[in-house]
């Protein structure tokens, strides 16, 4: 577990263009062994590599990486030249509340920590990929967690994307989701790779724009299609 970068303030004195955080929550619970959890290691990578192309995402995006399976762990936010992503492993059950609630509060550190000094930043982009169902989430902790994001959403402080590979159980993972942002079912393996390209499409969108600025990111089908 990464904790928060103590040279965080130095880094924004450096560099005082307006923050895209992004935050990636990864279930490495043990049905994702093999071929998926192969799949997410080398997205994730290419994931970084994608958003060094982009000259204004490099200085503006910062990832926070949050995996779990029963319990969750966190590596907290960084900027993109910084952002090296741990070779995952997969084991254990499913938890997914307790994940989004660490997501999510990382988020409001890190948005506290941007006033603080001074720096504006775009609404954050949050992304959940799994492979199961909330086994050890209380009934409690699913309504609560689904309120929480509700909240965030209606009042745009988050854009929170799931996504449910294979064989998820998608009617549990909605019981946590707002209503507006019902999960999404991907294939296989195969279409990690496509989603997370999707999601470095749509940081260097938003990442060229201004704070604020609404906009429509593209169809993610676009990027699933093999």
């Amino acid at each position: 577990m990464q904790n928060p970068n103590p040279l965080a303030n130095v880094q924004f004195a450096e560099n005082p263009e307006p923050r895209c955080p992004v935050a990636l929550l990864v279930d490495i619970s043990g049905s994702m062994r093999g071929a998926r959890i192969r799949a997410v290691n080398e997205a994730l990578q290419q994931f970084r590599v994608e958003l060094a192309k982009d000259t204004l995402a490099m200085l503006r995006a910062e990832i926070a990486l949050v995996p779990f399976n029963h319990r969750t762990y966190y590596y907290d936010f960084s900027p993109v030249q910084a952002f090296v992503p741990p070779t995952l492993a997969a084991e254990g059950g499913t938890k997914i509340s307790l994940a989004v609630n660490t997501a999510l509060d990382l988020l409001d550190s890190r948005k506290q920590l941007y006033r603080e000094n001074g720096i504006s930043y775009f609404r954050p982009l949050a992304l959940l990929l799994t492979d199961g169902r909330p086994e050890h989430d209380t009934a409690i902790e699913i309504s609560n967690t689904r309120e929480r994001l509700m909240i965030e959403e209606e009042d745009r402080r988050i854009a929170f994307f799931s996504f449910g590979v294979e064989g998820a159980d998608l009617k549990s993972l909605s019981e946590l989701m707002p209503p507006n942002r019902p999960p999404r079912h991907i294939g296989g393996a195969m279409q990690i790779a496509g989603l997370f390209q999707w999601l470095s499409n749509s940081v260097t969108k938003i990442s060229t724009s201004n704070p604020g600025d609404r906009m429509r990111l593209d169809p993610v089908d676009d990027y699933l299609e093999y």
